[in-house]
């Protein structure tokens, strides 16, 4: 590996910590150079701003979160697999955040600009993150597993608004009983769907 790639990748690896702990307002150029022992002028050289390096950053943690979800997915059926990724979003932030809250969530509270680059990478993330369990709501609807929804988009956006209120509420109480709470509730909830779904199949 080319010594600039190293230098790339430990930029960014590092600064991936310092965000998490610390927030992106709090988090200086300086601070990182003292972090990473790289000098500005090398810092400079490869991200030309503290935005452009937190973007490179945010799109390391979302292939992170995304292999490990990959990993942690399972069941033959849409329901099977979106109950199995519910779990591991849960399994993700307790396993590897340290008690730091979501990036993307801190992130989004911080990058208030709206229009920005970062601002507009973070909707994007939460985007994806919408269409991934409302494509699975909607397969599970079509294979007879859940009722018809209003909407899967508002469904998927409600599960999403619990969790990340969850993962927050974790790190202001320093526990996850709140994130395993809500994780259970919605699997509750999608079961009892599932019920529904089945008992009108039967009349």
């Amino acid at each position: 590996m080319k010594k600039g790639i190293e230098t790339k990748e430990r930029i960014v690896q590092k600064a991936l910590d310092l965000f998490h702990e610390k927030g992106y307002n709090l988090t200086s150029m300086n601070d990182i150079v003292d972090l990473t022992g790289v000098k500005k002028g090398n810092l400079y050289f490869h991200y030309n701003s503290k935005e452009e390096l937190a973007i490179e950053v945010l799109k390391e943690a979302l292939r992170e979160y995304d292999a490990f979800i990959a990993s942690r997915m399972s069941g033959t059926t849409p329901l099977e697999r979106l109950i199995s990724m519910i779990n591991a979003i849960a399994a993700y932030h307790i396993e590897n955040c340290n008690g730091r809250g979501c990036i993307f969530g801190n992130m989004a509270l911080e990058s208030k600009e709206n229009g920005s680059a970062l601002s507009e990478f973070v909707k994007s993330v939460f985007a994806k993150w919408e269409s991934n369990i409302s494509n699975l709501l909607k397969k599970s609807i079509n294979t007879g597993e859940l009722p018809e929804l209003d909407s899967t988009e508002r469904y998927a956006r409600v599960i999403i608004s619990q969790i990340e209120g969850a993962v927050m509420l974790s790190r202001v109480y320093s526990g996850y009983e709140f994130l395993m709470e809500s994780v259970g509730t919605i699997i509750t909830s999608l079961e009892r769907k599932k019920e529904e779904a089945c008992n009108a199949d039967k009349r």
